[in-house]
């Protein structure tokens, strides 16, 4: 809804918001999309969440995110990567430990 305009102005910071609401609620295509966001916003605190969520919903099935993982990797110089997996282990600590898996598709 926020992230593309549908049915309502496009408001990244709304779309954030909200994906995390559900991402942190284990729902993998919110952890995917949380990331795409991120992402796209290209910064480098932006890219390590990108990649902290890539990883949370790799560890939960999504394959796709395991790929987009490693392309980020490999554009990250060691500082980055650093930060990056406390950010991972910061948010893992936040994501609920029980809960449902929802699949992309």
């Amino acid at each position: 809804l926020y992230d593309k305009g549908d049915k309502a102005v496009k408001n990244v910071q709304k779309a954030i918001y909200w994906y995390d609401k559900a991402a942190k609620n284990r729902i993998i295509n919110a952890q995917f999309m949380l990331a795409q966001l991120y992402e796209k916003q290209g910064n480098t605190q932006d890219i390590i969440n990108a990649y902290a969520w890539y990883s949370i919903a790799s560890k939960l099935g999504d394959k796709d995110a395991g790929v987009l993982k490693r392309k980020i990797v490999s554009k990250m110089n060691n500082q980055e990567y650093e930060k990056a997996i406390i950010v991972e282990k910061t948010i893992e600590n936040q994501v609920k430990k029980e809960g449902t898996y929802e699949s992309k598709y």
